[in-house]
């Protein structure tokens, strides 16, 4: 895989565009990220800390993305990080 696709992948996923983990999510899809060579796929949703989430392995690297919610505050947090040196 090139760098231009792994930034155009974390782009993606940090951006939660359609064509990122959101789509994947909405579809139950996770083809794309099989074809990418992505393993170890596995998504969550803890009812009780309002946390969702969404992790995958590609090329020795794991990315994680992990929404929180909150009504009383009206607010929607997400955060992307990744085990990839400068992610």
């Amino acid at each position: 895989m090139s760098t231009m696709q792994l930034k155009s992948l974390a782009r993606s996923v940090a951006l939660g565009g359609l064509v990122g983990l959101s789509a994947l999510l909405a579809t139950g899809a996770a083809e794309p990220l099989d074809r990418l060579g992505a393993a170890d796929y596995r998504r969550w949703l803890d009812l009780d800390t309002a946390v969702a989430g969404v992790s995958f392995t590609l090329n020795g690297d794991t990315y994680t993305r992990e929404t929180f919610s909150s009504a009383p505050d009206q607010a929607l947090v997400t955060r992307v990080k990744s085990t990839r040196p400068g992610g």
